[in-house]
């Protein structure tokens, strides 16, 4: 499953200088985290790729928390 974020502002980011995302509270595998290859706005995270990687357990009711931080240094 891949989650698509859009942000105006992508172009002008890096996933490196710009980016953490969590999954359970842990930070996934930057190799999960890629920008779109049809639009230059979105960035696209797999969330299952990272589950997998990351040897996740699913807890109660199997709800899954991705959490998304950025910031454009302004």
């Amino acid at each position: 499953m891949r989650l698509g974020v859009y942000l105006s502002a992508l172009p002008d980011m890096t996933i490196e200088d710009n980016f953490i995302a969590t999954i359970q509270g842990q930070v996934i595998p930057s190799s999960t985290v890629a920008l779109c290859s049809h639009d230059e706005h979105v960035l696209e995270l797999d969330v299952e790729a990272a589950w997998n990687k990351m040897e996740l357990q699913p807890g109660w009711a199997n709800e899954v928390e991705v959490k998304l931080y950025f910031w454009t240094g302004e």
